[in-house]
């Protein structure tokens, strides 16, 4: 019954902007998120495998995953995924789980490194293409999954880093 909600909604939000609304069950940075997803990699989620994998089986799956701190990426590798649109069906059906579905590397027991740094470090080139596409704050915050505060600081660093390597190479 959900899949049958969902793929009717997209059927009828297909036509415009805003096709993943609210009634996708998803938040609008979510939303945002997918936006992005398709800008900077071509990658549109696939609803009928997302919705699979809220099955029970998958649902189980996903969660033990989830549980054990993988990254997005490695979530969607342990399922069989390997391409753009394989993770972000997978980033889909884990909003849909109400789990989070964040592109930023989760922090390891122990470390002490903000997590601003560690998003700078690890999306500093993602971050760029974000914001050379007309991108800000918010939308680097929804395509990571990050706070807005988090986007801001780990977007001055980039920034920064980027001034520093213009100014050694010139």
């Amino acid at each position: 019954m959900l899949m049958q909600c969902l793929s009717g909604t997209a059927a009828e939000e297909a036509w415009s902007q805003d096709r993943w609304g609210m009634a996708a069950g998803l938040t609008a940075p979510q939303r945002l998120a997918l936006v992005w997803e398709e800008r900077l990699h071509g990658a549109r989620p696939d609803v009928t495998k997302a919705g699979q994998l809220i099955g029970w089986d998958w649902m189980r799956k996903l969660r033990h995953l989830h549980e054990q701190r993988l990254t997005l990426d490695e979530i969607t590798r342990a399922i069989g995924g390997t391409t753009p649109q394989h993770l972000v069906t997978t980033r889909l059906a884990l909003w849909w789980l109400d789990l989070d579905g964040t592109r930023a590397q989760l922090r390891a027991d122990g470390e002490l490194t903000p997590k601003w740094q560690r998003v700078a470090d690890a999306h500093g080139p993602e971050i760029a293409r974000v914001l050379k596409a007309g991108g800000n704050r918010f939308d680097v915050s929804a395509y990571l999954g990050v706070s807005v505060s988090c986007a801001e600081k780990a977007i001055t660093f980039v920034n920064k880093s980027m001034v520093a390597a213009l100014e050694v190479a010139a």
